[in-house]
């Protein structure tokens, strides 16, 4: 597979977006924001969203289906502000740089008030929300973030697209290096990994979706001929992950004012973001905080082991391991996929060979 090192594919999707008419503000935040997630091992998230991000700015469709068009110098406008609470318009502007404009003012107000909610609407795609409270827990804050975003996950019993694949993460300060980070999607998996799947030429795991008749599938084509991605859980347990979907979905889209299909003024595949943030120094001394925090966690993984487990890693440690690993050894794409970058940046009379490893 194509290799690139993480600054030479931040470069090379700069250059994308930045001839394709973004604002440099949004090209750096934008290409950052996809390198890293790469860089983490999530590459649901990385580089395999820029012929999409480009089909968006380009005629507002995903797959030729209509979306919204990205309006790439779009302004962030706050439309509400109560002080600890605020809601803003991203303008369709990049999901990206609303997000990051949204988390640290999120992180300034709970400075201010404690604790503080910024909710977006008329916002693109955010890519992964795992950055997002990662970043507020490097700032000594504790972050959960959520967002409502499409159609494409089954209810538990259905077999329609009635909700989103609606994540949800929280970040937490330690007493390490690294933060704890839960990061997830509400359903078996976020839609960017069977897209991998699907481009990579490989089936998904039994049980993640459905065809659209409901049977079960490995194809992951069948998920966008119709099928529908399951909740957490599958078909045993799936009544948990479809609670916290629905949860985000009426949390995300209508305190976000987004709204969801089907509603008057939505567009299809926004995100109805909310992020909220906790000044931990209100509520207790931040060293005490975090020295409670890295006892718990060493409690924890003082655990006997499981047969065929070595050790027990806290949420946030797998990725900031697959980030050292790949900073060192490069980032790979499938080939389908740099094909596809490739065409894109010929048509910007961008070379994307000179960019591999």
């Amino acid at each position: 597979m194509p290799r690139f090192r993480a600054d030479r594919l931040e470069k090379l999707t700069e250059e994308i977006f930045r001839k394709e008419g973004a604002p440099e503000e949004a090209v750096k935040i934008l290409a950052g924001h996809l390198v890293r997630a790469n860089l983490a091992g999530l590459d649901s998230h990385g580089v395999i969203r820029i012929p999409q991000y480009i089909e968006l700015m380009r005629s507002g469709t995903v797959d030729g289906r209509p979306f919204y068009k990205i309006q790439p110098d779009g302004k962030y406008e706050i439309e509400q502000d109560d002080g600890s609470t605020v809601l803003a318009n991203g303008n369709w502007c990049f999901g990206q740089v609303t997000a990051w404009k949204s988390i640290n003012l999120a992180i300034e107000r709970a400075r201010q008030h404690g604790i503080s909610s910024v909710s977006s609407y008329n916002t693109a795609h955010i890519g992964r929300l795992g950055e997002y409270t990662t970043y507020a827990a490097e700032q000594n804050m504790v972050a959960i973030v959520f967002c409502s975003i499409g159609r494409i996950v089954a209810p538990f019993g259905g077999i329609d697209r009635k909700l989103g694949t609606n994540p949800l993460s929280v970040g937490i300060p330690t007493n390490g290096d690294t933060p704890f980070v839960l990061d997830f999607a509400t359903s078996m998996q976020a839609e960017g990994k069977v897209r991998n799947y699907l481009i990579s030429g490989k089936q998904v795991p039994l049980g993640w979706i459905i065809d659209q008749e409901g049977k079960a599938t490995t194809n992951p084509a069948d998920l966008y001929d119709g099928g529908a991605i399951l909740p957490i859980g599958g078909d045993s347990q799936g009544y948990k992950g479809y609670g916290l979907s629905l949860m985000i979905e009426m949390l995300g889209s209508l305190l976000s004012r987004n709204g969801f299909p089907g509603l008057e003024g939505h567009r299809y595949g926004s995100s109805g973001t909310v992020m909220i943030a906790l000044d931990i120094e209100r509520f207790v001394g931040l060293e005490t905080f975090k020295a409670g925090v890295g006892q718990l966690i060493e409690d924890v993984k003082s655990s006997k082991k499981r047969p065929g487990f070595d050790e027990i890693l806290i949420p946030g440690e797998p990725e900031a391991r697959i980030t050292q690993k790949r900073a060192q050894e490069g980032i790979e794409i499938p080939q389908k996929l740099f094909d596809s970058i490739r065409e894109i940046a010929a048509t910007l009379d961008i070379d994307a060979e000179e960019y591999l490893d």
